[in-house]
């Protein structure tokens, strides 16, 4: 069953101390420090410091994007995002000119600032780290150098670091949007073991090539295991399946044994012809998958690193290099992402449920924790 689902944090759980990491999933309002007052969006999609108490602030569902970044998730399915740059996922936002260096004197807020403002589209202008700032947080824009301030007014702007009214609370808020997200649709605990080092059960996966989705050029591989943005983002098609499939050669050819063919291309949320055992080119191993394979018993998992050098060169598409080492390294460094993605969903470094490890006696420790041994190889 597909649905959407709340992820991460409970009430409880917005009710326990913050931290840069805590805030994942939970629904909060943003309050600005120095205006004191928390933030609202206007009717011209504008967000201001104007809102009196966390009652009439815009609730944001804080949707961790990697360790310590999050979109501002609005209850209308918008994002808080810096000006009208909008960008493709994928497609860096250019540099913004930032103050010389030499100018030591603090940098006005209204120094070219964009406004900030609603967005219907996740982006690099709307993908946020948040940081611990005595006792309070500073909000930046990694990509573009920005941070969240303040003006003069009480709107919110994305400014060039330096500029003051840049501190930011955040309060605990009922009324948020639901992120979209495959649902688990699993309960009960997770078995344990009674110490670090006895005795482990539970099934194993000796074969998986869960980064495949990077190999042979990247761009043979329709879909991916997650995505920073979600699975509206990682749930798609490839581009030269349109129209209507008929553009899947490969994928009709190896899969079906006829290179005319045509299939839904959707994807989520419906997945009418696709993820599909017979399918060789779409994503089959979305990570809340996974987790509900762990839930139900999987303790280890074996990645291996795959890649062919031959077909890479042979497949008119592709985005990264062919040499099999070359893949092999970008396999390696996608699934240690993905381990810090899991971990900024489940609350912070070291807290979620997807484990590498290196030695079976790590392995053996993971798997008393509770939690998934993924062991690499080629």
């Amino acid at each position: 069953m597909i649905a959407l689902a709340v992820v991460g944090a409970s009430a409880a759980a917005d009710a326990h101390a913050q931290d840069r990491y805590s805030l994942a999933g939970g629904c909060y309002g943003l309050k600005s420090v120095a205006a004191g007052r928390f933030v609202a969006k206007a009717a011209d999609g504008r967000y201001t410091a104007s809102a009196a108490d966390v009652g009439a602030a815009e609730p944001f569902r804080m949707q961790a994007t990697a360790l310590g970044r999050y979109l501002f998730y609005g209850r209308k399915g918008d994002f808080m995002a810096a000006g009208a740059r909008q960008t493709v996922p994928g497609v860096p936002v250019p540099p913004v000119p930032t103050v010389p260096p030499v100018l030591k004197l603090p940098v006005p807020v209204a120094a070219a600032a964009d406004p900030v403002q609603s967005a219907a589209q996740p982006s690099p202008a709307a993908d946020w780290r948040v940081d611990a700032a005595g006792g309070d947080f500073a909000i930046s824009l990694p990509d573009s150098g920005r941070v969240l301030a303040v003006d003069g007014s009480g709107h919110l702007i994305a400014a060039p670091r330096g500029a003051g009214r840049s501190r930011f609370a955040f309060e605990p808020r009922a009324g948020c949007a639901a992120y979209p997200e495959v649902e688990l649709d699993v309960s009960g605990p997770v078995a344990r073991g009674a110490s670090s080092w006895g005795e482990v059960s539970g099934l194993i996966d000796a074969h998986m090539h869960m980064m495949a989705f990077e190999f042979l050029g990247g761009r043979a591989h329709c879909g991916r295991p997650w995505h920073p943005y979600g699975v509206t983002y990682a749930m798609v098609d490839c581009p030269d399946h349109e129209p209507h499939g008929a553009g899947a050669v490969v994928e009709n050819t190896i899969s079906y044994g006829n290179p005319v063919g045509f299939h839904d291309t959707t994807g989520w949320p419906t997945f009418k012809d696709w993820p599909n055992h017979a399918s060789l080119t779409h994503e089959q191993s979305y990570y809340k998958w996974l987790e509900r394979s762990w839930r139900a018993g999987q303790r280890v998992f074996v990645n291996l690193l795959v890649d062919n050098a031959v077909l890479c060169e042979a497949y008119p598409y592709k985005k990264n290099s062919c040499n099999e080492m070359d893949g092999v390294r970008l396999q390696d460094k996608r699934i240690h992402q993905l381990q810090d993605y899991i971990d900024a969903q489940s609350g912070g470094p070291g807290k979620g449920w997807f484990r590498i490890v290196h030695t079976p006696f790590e392995a053996r420790r993971v798997v008393n924790q509770g939690k998934l041994a993924v062991v690499e190889g080629i």
